[in-house]
């Protein structure tokens, strides 16, 4: 009995010596990170039987176990790490924030300084001072660029840095996790299932300080070990072993599991933690900047310096660059970055050229080489994984590849299955950026184009150089000249022409012409064609604007037509490879009119036609006798003293009311006289005169034609229908009395009487009458024809010879004696006759052309294949005002530039262009930069603070149930020591019973 009290006291002592040995070394740890409550479980040693009952024997220490929740423990860990990258992501970007915001250290404002010295300075664009402000400001723009790039550069080698470090620190934990592992695994007691407590707690610490780096999931493995995965399930930690992160050269994450192996790129799956956080940042924040801001350097340095090249310095020349070439070769060749290279081979040349800064992107992009190695590649672009682009070395290099505003030339080297270049067209944009110009002089400010009204103007229209978009056309091909210089000339107060004014004495029409342009008084016009892809087209067959003269002369207006075949005409619309995409075609019918032709092919797609005729009078020669000189165009006779000059000439047909309506209009010199039909129509000319009179013409083409006088024509003859050649009784009913004019005089009155008995006598009668009136003795012949019939016939030649009677109305006495009634009749003369057919110009829009079925160059209006020249000029020009017909502007070289602004205004008109598409001009897209990171950083700060209230929650929630309460260890402790000291005692008592049963027994 003794021997079973002492045994029970001692089992009672043991149990409470580590039940206080547990509270003790829950208060020594009560501040120690990681450690969880240990209890002590006992329980009651299994009672002995003995007769009737069982017996206590004592107690038992069944286990020493920690207070832990797995699920609390894995929810701190999520939340470390959720809370780990937002707070890394938050101290990172709230750099960049500051530094894009900033009034100091911001784009904005250099940007403003920049653009307001352009606008202070067009107010005296040729003054030194105000030049070198330009300068100065354009020097500090650049410099702030470069600035702003170096601080964000900084801190991508500082997170660069962090990377390493960050990966460090993983690998050691992972080892540590690693090591705890195959200690806990091979602890005395795993076989029974019980597992070291503080081993456990130094693991889970270890987990959640690696969860501060990396969010982890972790899985637990049945001999108490576990496996740490990263990523997407990328093994970090399996038993005891530990795979190893490494932070590439490239910024790439890769994971190896195997030493010296290489990794595998997981930096796409990575999230949470500071290394989550710092990619978050690099990935989504950091290199978007870097992208962004070289976009608008590159856009602002290209703007600038193209709207240099169009205007000229002080000393007359096209300006240079102002800002850095955007393809600068030092930059070219660092756009391309080797990332994944075959072993054992040396990168290649990758060149980056831009093409328009206006398609550019932020995104970065990467060349990918067919693993196969067959040469093929492809260009990724990397913010969608889109494929922008396809190639291949197969062929030989250089190859190149445009996507998105960009070329990538593949120069030279070696390139093997699996090569990968990272392509960063923007990323160095800002860097690369400085100011250039260093003379006052050489800011490019002026036009190349100057505009001078010609003396006479009679309008208000008022003419300047407007924007050059082609300083390399042909235009500017000759320094110091125009190709050509041009004159603008107004046809009306509402159309004008353009015409080569290389001799400003006579003017010649653009070949193709340019001419029956539309101009709105009132508003500002653009007088010039401004569409790069648009052409035109002229009339080139063989008898376009030929002096086509008739073979003979004719009586009366004989027509002798232009000339110009029957022809099928086919406007077809191309796509940017040239393959057709449809044709038009229309039917031309020979001799039709240059207005018709313009006309029909207007009608078409694609096309604008205009219309133009003109012929040029050379000389004018009316001898004074004889049959006098008469000219007659498009119907309306022209003699006497309206042919007495060339100017004489010209001013009567500016009177005649209608040519004026058929468009047909006349201007001379003296020397000359241009005749025009500005709409198209034919011109149509007859002469008519002595031999020795004569009208020369020349044409637009350099034929020439003289068209001589034929002599006299055909006298005016008027004809009675009543046979009097049995004579006439004139006194029944007489006297009789009728009206003559002759030769286009006043009528006289001529009266019959009397009884004649023949038709000689009656002939007779009325000669003797109509000589002595005062029309005068022989200028009328009086006969009867062969059917005795009276006949009146003037003795003046052609068509100055006339006959007009009056008094006879129908039915009348004398009308029904003589035949006759009221009637007016005139002579013809003999005309020689030309006509001189229109030329036609066609304005094409973009990828259209025409063509027509011509098999030799004089069988119809076109060649089979006219040339296409460019419809612009390379540069605009802008008119206000109203003019009047007949003003004109002279275009030229500006070769002194001297108070100019035209080029300098269009230099600051750059702020507010569309420079970027849909991200707008440069000041919106710096906006876009500041805005967009302002407000992921407001929202980051949001989302740190919430995940800051989740990680304390979940931390709170582990130490309830982890956590040790001094309080209470303190209780236990006291409660421990009390059941200690009664297990003593019930030791003490067990020996005293047994000293008593001792002395009892002897």
């Amino acid at each position: 009995m003794a021997s079973s009290l002492i045994n029970i006291g001692i089992s009672g002592l043991k149990a409470q010596q580590a039940a206080l040995a547990t509270t003790g070394h829950n208060i020594t740890n009560a501040s120690t990170p990681g450690y969880s409550r240990q209890t002590v479980q006992i329980e009651a040693h299994p009672p002995q039987y003995s007769g009737s009952s069982y017996i206590g024997r004592g107690a038992v220490l069944q286990s020493i176990s920690r207070v832990a929740s797995e699920y609390a423990t894995n929810q701190v860990r999520l939340d470390t790490a959720a809370f780990a990258g937002l707070d890394t992501f938050v101290n990172e970007i709230d750099q960049v924030d500051s530094l894009l915001a900033d009034d100091q250290t911001g784009l904005a404002p250099a940007m403003q300084t920049f653009f307001g010295s352009l606008q202070s300075a067009s107010s005296d664009p040729s003054s030194i001072p105000t030049r070198q402000v330009v300068l100065s400001d354009a020097s500090g723009l650049a410099t702030r660029f470069n600035t702003m790039y170096e601080r964000l550069n900084t801190q991508q080698r500082g997170l660069d840095q962090q990377l390493r470090s960050t990966t460090d620190e993983i690998n050691e934990l992972a080892k540590g996790v690693a090591s705890l592992n195959d200690r806990i695994g091979s602890a005395d007691g795993r076989s029974s299932g019980v597992l070291p407590n503080d081993l456990l707690d130094q693991r889970d610490e270890m987990l959640r300080q690696l969860a501060e780096k990396v969010d982890v999931k972790v899985v637990t493995q049945g001999d108490g070990q576990l496996s740490v995965f990263i990523g997407k399930g990328q093994p970090l930690v399996i038993g005891s072993q530990a795979s190893t992160l490494q932070s590439v050269g490239n910024g790439e994450i890769a994971l190896s599991t195997t030493k010296n192996a290489p990794g595998q790129v997981i930096t796409a799956s990575i999230a949470g933690g500071q290394l989550g956080g710092l990619l978050d940042f690099r990935n989504g924040v950091l290199d978007s900047a870097l992208n962004q801001l070289g976009r608008i350097a590159i856009g602002l340095a290209d703007a600038i310096n193209q709207q240099q090249h169009k205007g000229v310095t002080l000393d007359g020349e096209f300006g240079n660059d102002l800002f850095t070439s955007i393809n600068d070769p030092a930059a070219i060749t660092q756009r391309a970055v080797a990332t994944n290279l075959t072993a054992g081979y040396s990168a290649g040349q990758i060149d980056v050229t831009i093409d328009k800064a206006s398609q550019l992107t932020t995104s970065d992009y990467e060349v990918r080489f067919d693993r196969v190695g067959n040469g093929a590649f492809t260009l990724v672009r990397l913010n969608d994984g889109k494929v922008v682009a396809e190639g291949s070395t197969g062929q030989g290099l250089p190859t190149q590849v445009s996507a998105d505003g960009f070329t990538v030339t593949i120069q030279s080297g070696q390139f093997h299955g699996g090569d990968r270049y990272q392509i960063q067209p923007t990323r160095s944009g800002a860097r690369d950026i400085g100011a250039l110009a260093a003379n006052p002089a050489d800011l490019a400010f002026s036009s190349p184009v100057r505009v001078d009204s010609t003396y006479g103007n009679q309008g208000s229209g008022s003419v300047v150089a407007g924007a050059v978009f082609d300083e390399n056309g042909p235009s500017f091909a000759v320094k110091g000249a125009l190709t050509p210089p041009l004159l603008i000339r107004f046809t009306s107060e509402t159309t004008y022409e353009v015409l080569d004014n290389s001799d400003p004495s006579a003017p010649q029409p653009l070949q193709p012409p340019l001419r029956d342009l539309p101009y709105v008084p009132g508003i500002q016009n653009s007088l010039l064609p401004d569409s790069l892809g648009q052409t035109r087209v002229g009339s080139n067959g063989g008898n376009v604007q030929r002096i086509i003269a008739g073979g003979l002369p004719s009586l009366g207006l004989t027509v002798v037509g232009n000339g110009y075949d029957a022809q099928q005409v086919s406007i077809a619309n191309t796509d940017a490879n040239g393959f057709t995409q449809g044709t038009q075609t229309y039917q031309l019918a020979a001799g039709s009119s240059a207005r018709q032709i313009a006309n029909a092919l207007s009608a078409l797609k694609g096309a604008a036609a205009s219309a133009m005729s003109t012929v040029t009078m050379t000389s004018i020669v009316d001898n004074g006798g004889g049959v006098p000189l008469a000219v007659v165009i498009n119907g309306q006779r022209f003699s006497g003293t309206d042919v007495a000059s060339l100017n004489s000439l010209a001013d009567a047909i500016t009177n005649n009311s209608t040519l004026a309506n058929l468009g047909i209009t006349a201007r001379s010199n003296g020397s000359r006289l241009e005749l025009t039909s500005a709409q198209g129509d034919n011109l149509d000319l007859h002469v008519s005169g002595d031999a020795a009179d004569s009208v020369g013409l020349a044409g637009p083409n350099g034929d020439t034609l003289t068209l001589i006088g034929s002599g006299v024509g055909v006298a005016a003859s008027m004809t009675g229908n009543v046979d009097l050649s049995a004579g006439f009784d004139f006194s029944t009913g007489g006297p009789y009395s009728f009206g003559v004019a002759v030769d286009h005089g006043l009528a006289q009155t001529i009266t019959l009487s009397g009884t004649y008995g023949s038709g000689a006598a009656l002939v007779a009668g009325l000669q003797s009458a109509i000589d002595g009136s005062a029309i005068g003795a022989g200028r009328v012949v009086v006969s009867l024809d062969g059917s005795g019939h009276v006949r009146f016939t003037s003795q003046a030649s052609g068509a100055n010879g006339a006959i007009q009677t009056s008094g006879m109305a129908a039915g009348s006495p004398i009308a029904n004696a003589l035949g006759m009634t009221d009637a007016s009749v005139t002579g013809e003369d003999y005309y020689r006759a030309a006509s001189i057919g229109g030329s036609v110009s066609v304005s094409l829009d973009a990828e259209y052309r025409l063509t027509s079925d011509s098999t030799t160059a004089n069988t119809g209006v076109f060649t089979a294949a006219p040339p296409a020249v460019r419809a612009d000029f390379g540069y605009q020009l802008t008119m206000t005002g109203r003019p009047r017909a007949g003003d004109s502007f002279a275009v030229g070289i500006n070769d002194g530039g001297v108070s100019d602004n035209a080029n300098l205004l269009a230099m600051a008109d750059v702020q507010t262009r569309k420079l970027f598409g849909k991200d707008g001009s440069l000041f919106d897209a710096y906006a876009n930069i500041v805005e967009s990171v302002g407000a992921r950083t407001s929202q980051a700060r949001i989302d740190r603070d919430a995940s800051d209230g989740l990680l304390k929650q979940s931390l709170a929630q582990r130490d309830s149930i982890s956590g040790v309460n001094l309080d209470e260890e303190a209780a236990n402790l006291i409660r421990f020591e009390q059941a200690y000291n009664a297990s003593a005692r019930v030791i003490a008592v067990a020996r005293d019973t047994f000293d008593t049963l001792f002395q009892m027994l002897g």
